[in-house]
C-alpha cells in the first residue's frame, strides 16, 4: 500500500474560553492509515475531528491537508465526515436509501437538478461496496441501526473521498453489527486505500484493524501500540 502524508499537524493548540482542550499537538497521518482515536469522554476527540474538517478554528499552530494549509484548502470532496448526529437520525424521515445517498451528489445534478444515469450508477457502486444494493429503494427509516450506518458510509463514499472521519458512529448499535461494521471499514481501507480516522469505545474490536492508535488525555494526543492499548484497558 502506497503511503504518503495527507494530514500534518504542528504545534496545534485549542480551547474554549479558559479551558484548554488540546495543547502543542504534533502528528502526521499517512494515506492508507486506519487510525483509531481513543480516550475518555471530554478529552478532545470530537473537537479534533471538527478542527480537521474546519468546523471550528484553532488558535495556534498548523494543520495541513494534502500539503495545503487548511485555511487555503478547498477540495473538501477529498474528505468524508460522519458525525455523532447520525445516531439521532429521524427514522420517520420520508426518504429512500437512493435519495439519502443522492443528496450528497447535489452539486453534480446539473441544470435541472435531476439524478441522471451516471449519478445513479455511482450510487449503485457505493451500495455494492457496503453490501446494501438490494435496499436501494427502501425507506431509510425501515432499516436497522447497523444497516443505516452502512448507508451513511455509502453516502460519504459517493463523492469519492480519500479520507473518512467517523465520530463515534456506532453508539446504540449492537456488538454483532459493530464487528460487521469494523470489518467493512477494514475492507474499504484495504481495497480502496481509503484513509480512516474513527473515534471508538469498542477498543477490542477496532484494534484488530487499526494500524495506528492515538490516545487522548490531559490535553495531549499520544500514539500507542495495540499492546499498550490493551494493557492500559482504555475506554
Amino acid at each position: 500500500m502506497k503511503m504518503s502524508e495527507i494530514i500534518k499537524i504542528r504545534g496545534l493548540n485549542f480551547g474554549y474560553d479558559e479551558e484548554v482542550i488540546l495543547k502543542d499537538v504534533n502528528l502526521d497521518i499517512r494515506n492508507g492509515d486506519f487510525v483509531a482515536l481513543v480516550g475518555p469522554n471530554g478529552s478532545g476527540k470530537s473537537t479534533f475531528l471538527k478542527l480537521l474538517t474546519e468546523q471550528i478554528s484553532f488558535q495556534q499552530g498548523e494543520i495541513k491537508l494534502f500539503g495545503q494549509n487548511i485555511n487555503e484548502f478547498s477540495d473538501w470532496t477529498k474528505l468524508g465526515y460522519i458525525s455523532q448526529e447520525v445516531k439521532e437520525f429521524n427514522d420517520s424521515f420520508p426518504a429512500t436509501v437512493k435519495e439519502v445517498i443522492g443528496a450528497n451528489l447535489y452539486k453534480e445534478f446539473g441544470r435541472f437538478k435531476l439524478l441522471n444515469l451516471r449519478l445513479d450508477q455511482k450510487i449503485n457502486r457505493v451500495l455494492e461496496l457496503v453490501d446494501m444494493l438490494e435496499h436501494k429503494e427502501r425507506q431509510i427509516g425501515n432499516l436497522s441501526g447497523g444497516q443505516q450506518q452502512r448507508i451513511f458510509i455509502a453516502r460519504a463514499l459517493v463523492s469519492e473521498p480519500k479520507v473518512i472521519f467517523l465520530d463515534e458512529p456506532l453508539v446504540g448499535v449492537d456488538i454483532e453489527n459493530q464487528n460487521k461494521f469494523y470489518k467493512l471499514l477494514n475492507r474499504l481501507n484495504q481495497e480502496l486505500e481509503l484513509t480512516i480516522l474513527i473515534i471508538s469505545h469498542n477498543i477490542e474490536a477496532v484494534i484488530q484493524y487499526a494500524n495506528r492508535v492515538f490516545h487522548f488525555a490531559k490535553q495531549k494526543i499520544t500514539p500507542l501500540s495495540a499492546s499498550q492499548v490493551v494493557e492500559s484497558s482504555l475506554c
